[in-house]
């Protein structure tokens, strides 16, 4: 993994916070009506630009954590039980085979599983929380996003996070040459 020079660093886009932009340029963002039309916002060229900061953030999480000796295991979407510590939010029940699964809330109980076969591990878990509808309002809660979930056997949390902190940069670092060259 190499540093970046000085000049890169300077030259990395700076992002405006969220609370700066509305989705889809609507002011009084509406969530209804953004699912109704995302037929049409996903067609944008800023849509597009974030499709390939996605595209490239996880190209280069993949790329590092590879190297880095992780492997990469699928999430589960749905299954029998999820974490049962996800705050307010509600777990949605999917009727499947006869049998209510929950829709999953945090990967964290697959993840204690799968760590008997493979030491360090990671996987893009797709996340949907049912909120109460006042948190729509907030501008500060994620409902639907995938999360990056990490877990190494046997470290300290020291160990860990020296892992983390030079990937998190790296990565930051890719993104920010493909703000540059757009």
């Amino acid at each position: 993994m190499h540093l970046p020079t000085t000049k890169q660093r300077v030259r990395l886009m700076v992002l405006k916070s969220p609370s700066q932009h509305q989705p889809s340029g609507i002011v009084g963002y509406d969530v209804k009506r953004g699912v109704q039309y995302r037929y049409q916002s996903i067609r944008t060229p800023r849509a597009r630009v974030i499709l390939q900061v996605q595209h490239e953030l996880l190209r280069a999480c993949q790329q590092l954590l590879d190297s880095a000796g992780f492997t990469e295991v699928l999430a589960p979407i749905i299954g029998t039980v999820t974490d049962p510590g996800i705050r307010r939010a509600s777990t949605i029940e999917v009727p499947f085979y006869g049998k209510a699964y929950v829709l999953m809330t945090s990967m964290i109980l697959y993840k204690q599983m799968t760590m008997a076969s493979f030491p360090r591990e990671y996987a893009f878990s797709p996340i949907v929380w049912l909120e109460p509808s006042i948190s729509s309002t907030t501008r500060h809660h994620l409902v639907v996003f995938y999360q990056l979930d990490l877990e190494v056997t046997q470290r300290t949390c020291d160990e860990v996070m020296a892992l983390g902190e030079p990937f998190l940069f790296e990565a930051k670092i890719k993104v920010g040459m493909l703000a540059l060259s757009n």
